[in-house]
């Protein structure tokens, strides 16, 4: 059966004279079967192909066979009782375009969506180009199931880019695939990221440029490195920094700066914020298990009120398990990484961060659902893991690096039992970085394959990294 034709089969028992004719009628109301369709068969069972339907449409049919009757010499006709069938829709896939999302310097992903498919969907993907009027670039999602999307990369940073979404879908009535285009296009424009913070900070993950935000703040009348607080890699799809790097040393700790008050980052909108500053995830999601986990801690700036205000920011913050995580094991470790530090001149280089999955990975991500239309994003996603790296470096008499040696922890983002320790989930920098695809303290002297970061990254033991 497709939307324009069906074949009709019938069958017949118990004839006593010769069959002559079989056949069909059929009709679109079972009043009124006004067509008439001969088999040029005398055989049972018998069936006739029918063409020039309409599509989604129900049609009525009963079968018939021509009799010869002795008595009567003549033939006869015998009908069949009625029955139906409807033909196959036309192929109607309605395609619209989305936002596109992790918009960066010179990549971003295009997004679409599918409904009302009658046939089968085979491909998916998007026309894109500089103008709207001249999509001349395709690429194809991988797989066929709505939404979908694809990460495009090798784009010009600060350009503006068009798209529109398409699907190919087969039409039965054509035998063919056929090319179904969301109306109207959309836009969006590519980053002009120059790095917003001083090359040369140890703390720094290298930054690629395909960020969708990089920033940084100072302490109180501060605008150089000289009072630097921390360092952050913001994602408008997760609503979460990537990475925030900060160093750390015995005044940064000591002193009573408090805010406890949490509030939007200024240089990004608040829409692409999470909309937490004046509820908590309790309130906003029905998640009270959940907690405002600080990123770079606030016990850890505690000597300069503008510091400590700003780790109170919506950016600072992502939904962490409160009773068996964040306020045990990963209070446990920001408190063993403070106390490394116990005076003014002692420093340690610290880069911490949330993962939703893996490189590689194709990690289950769960949601948190708002309780109101007041929550911003509706669905926001919940980390997978979390990871600190900690960075010790020595120095000769004219202050160049001489050494070094790091640290990193790896959490699955689960709640804790008392027995388990923030020393017993010790990993190589290496390994965050396998896992990431960060590049963290990048500026260390070398590189990942040779010198001091090399060296320094590979260590993955707690009391040996304390004992540097």
């Amino acid at each position: 059966m497709s939307s324009t034709g069906a074949t009709l089969s019938g069958s017949f028992t118990g004839e006593t004279g010769t069959i002559s004719e079989t056949g069909f009628y059929y009709g679109a109301t079972q009043g009124n079967l006004d067509n008439k369709a001969s088999t040029g068969s005398t055989t049972s069972p018998f069936s006739k192909a029918i063409y020039g339907l309409n599509a989604n449409t129900t049609y009525y049919y009963k079968a018939y066979v021509v009799e010869y009757n002795e008595s009567t010499s003549s033939n006869e006709e015998r009908p069949g009782s009625i029955v139906s069938f409807k033909t196959k829709a036309v192929a109607t896939a309605t395609v619209s375009n989305a936002e596109a999302t992790s918009i960066g310097n010179t990549g971003a992903s295009l997004n679409g969506s599918y409904s009302g498919a009658t046939g089968t969907i085979n491909a998916a993907g998007f026309y894109y180009g500089t103008s709207s009027g001249n999509l001349a670039n395709k690429v194809t999602a991988t797989g066929t199931q709505t939404p979908f999307s694809v990460a495009l990369s090798g784009l010009t940073k600060n350009t503006t880019y068009y798209f529109k979404a398409y699907v190919e879908e087969y039409n039965e009535n054509s035998g063919e695939n056929e090319e179904r285009l969301a109306s109207g296009t959309l836009s969006f424009t590519t980053t002009d990221l120059t790095p917003q913070v001083a090359e040369g900070w140890l703390e720094l993950p290298a930054i690629t440029g395909n960020e969708d935000f990089v920033g940084k703040f100072y302490g109180s009348g501060a605008s150089t490195g000289s009072n630097r607080n921390y360092s952050y890699n913001y994602n408008y799809t997760y609503y979460a920094s990537l990475w925030v790097a900060y160093p750390l040393c015995g005044t940064h700790k000591s002193g009573s700066a408090s805010t406890s008050s949490w509030r939007y980052n200024p240089n990004i909108a608040n829409n692409k914020q999470v909309n937490i500053v004046s509820n908590s995830y309790g309130t906003m999601y029905n998640a009270s298990s959940y907690a405002r986990g600080h990123q770079c801690p606030n016990a850890s700036r505690k000597s300069d009120d503008t510091m400590n205000l700003h780790t109170y920011y919506s950016t600072n913050q992502t939904p962490q398990l409160q009773n068996k995580f964040n306020g045990s094991i990963w209070g446990s470790l920001e408190g063993a990484v403070r106390s490394l530090v116990s005076s003014a001149t002692d420093s340690v280089y610290v880069a911490t961060g949330p993962v939703f999955r893996k490189v590689g990975g194709s990690e289950t991500i769960s949601y948190l659902t708002g309780a109101s239309s007041n929550a911003n994003p509706q669905s926001l996603p919940i980390p997978n893991y979390y990871w600190k790296a900690v960075l010790k470096v020595k120095r000769n008499g004219n202050g160049e690096i001489t050494s070094a040696s790091t640290i990193g922890f790896w959490f699955d983002h689960r709640e804790y039992t008392t027995n388990e320790k923030y020393s017993d989930f010790t990993v190589s920098v290496d390994q965050i970085e396998a896992w990431t695809g960060l590049d963290l303290f990048a500026n260390l002297p070398g590189s990942n394959t040779s010198g001091i970061e090399q060296s320094a990254e590979s260590n993955s033991s707690w009391t040996t990294f304390q004992n540097f």
